[in-house]
């Protein structure tokens, strides 16, 4: 069975679901999105989602994974306010505009220090779709079937505008806000999950035959240059 390969945060995860909930979740959820599209596409699901990723993270997570021709990509990017710097020995630390407030953590004042004093929206959406297109192209090269898709509900994640250099296609979808997990009434419970999965498989369905007809129309005009 070929694999599809997923990418993005909590909401890739499935943090908040039955099997996903509480403090750090040792494993993604199998009632998040990405099971309902394998099993739709019939494909053996990788959920590499990671809680409060940054799209930084996610960006580094997929260069830093074995990716075969045979897979198919779907990455959900994460808020532009996030952000993380990776240490001499790889670790990380997230940083996420809600940091600001909790104080408990041990990287509050970092937080705190970081979206006072060096954090501005141009530069966040500036840096997301550097990383969006470096993504694209770095699979496109590999020939590797992908997917973009950024959600602009839970935390009003899509960024602000779209360069004019931008060459990726970005599909924005939106998670149903009142359909609340019960466990943390934040995050989007299974029912909203399972509407995404409907709305995401028929933006790929899209994408996957207009570029079929761009093929086809590409191979025509060859023969016809012959």
């Amino acid at each position: 069975m070929n694999r599809l390969l997923v990418f993005g945060c909590s909401l890739t995860y499935g943090e908040g679901l039955k099997d996903c909930n509480g403090f750090q979740p040792p494993n993604p959820s199998k009632f998040a999105w990405p099971t309902f599209v394998g099993d739709a596409l019939n494909r053996k699901v990788y959920n590499f989602g990671i809680p409060g990723a940054s799209n930084k993270l996610i960006w580094h997570t997929i260069l830093n994974t074995e990716i075969k021709k045979s897979d198919m990509v779907i990455t959900l990017w994460s808020n532009p306010d996030r952000h993380c710097f990776f240490k001499d020995d790889e670790s990380h630390t997230k940083l996420l505009p809600a940091d600001i407030n909790r104080n408990w953590l041990p990287w509050h004042k970092k937080a705190k220090h970081y979206y006072k004093d060096f954090y501005s929206s141009f530069d966040s959406d500036i840096d997301t779709w550097n990383r969006v297109n470096y993504i694209n192209y770095y699979l496109n090269a590999k020939d590797i079937e992908n997917y973009h898709f950024m959600d602009t509900s839970i935390w009003g994640g899509d960024c602000s505008f779209i360069p004019k250099w931008n060459e990726t296609k970005v599909i924005t979808l939106k998670f149903d806000n009142e359909l609340k997990s019960t466990y943390d009434q934040y995050h989007p419970n299974e029912e909203a999950h399972e509407i995404f999965t409907k709305d995401m498989l028929e933006h790929i369905k899209e994408s996957f035959t207009c570029e079929q007809e761009t093929r086809l129309v590409g191979q025509k005009q060859q023969q016809e240059n012959k």
